[in-house]
């Protein structure tokens, strides 16, 4: 993965309805919305990928609640663990690519290649709500920013002062 100027993340999503044992509020939960998509995905595959066009390029993003912007003149996210209900307004951000790498129901591995100030767990629940679904991310992995690429890393125990200075 290359990017200039932005970030490229890997992450996994996994549908509510994976996490319902600890997330049910209802017990219809699984009858009402686990029934109906796993049997949109079955049916039409291609679902996803349908979704993730209306995605690339620049969009307008929502950031969450638990976020370090200000409402205010206070960051939100203290804001929101207070209990206050927080107003972020949309901004744009910058999707370069939006590419599945791995969906097996009812998980669902991407690759993003962004702009800064992206929210990539954020472009998660625009997913799923595109998808008529909600989701969890559970992993968020960042694989490069600007010109420093993960592959390119040194690991923690290799580091000495020699190798720092070059």
């Amino acid at each position: 993965v290359r990017t200039r100027g932005g970030a490229a993340h890997s992450g996994t999503w996994v549908s509510f309805t994976d996490l319902k044992a600890a997330l049910m509020k209802s017990k219809s939960f699984a009858r009402d919305c686990e029934e109906p998509l796993r049997l949109l995905f079955e049916s039409d595959p291609r679902a996803v990928e349908r979704a993730l066009e209306g995605f690339a390029g620049t969009r307008a993003q929502l950031p969450p609640p638990y976020s370090a912007k200000k409402a205010g003149g206070i960051p939100a996210y203290e804001r929101a663990r207070r209990g206050e209900a927080v107003q972020l307004a949309a901004r744009p951000v910058q999707i370069h690519e939006l590419r599945v790498v791995r969906f097996a129901y009812p998980e669902l591995e991407l690759l993003v290649r962004c702009g800064s100030g992206t929210y990539v767990r954020s472009l998660g629940r625009d997913l799923a709500e595109a998808l008529g679904t909600g989701a969890v991310m559970a992993e968020l992995r960042r694989l490069a920013i600007g010109g420093f690429r993960v592959e390119d890393a040194i690991d923690a125990s290799a580091l000495s002062p020699e190798v720092i200075s070059r």
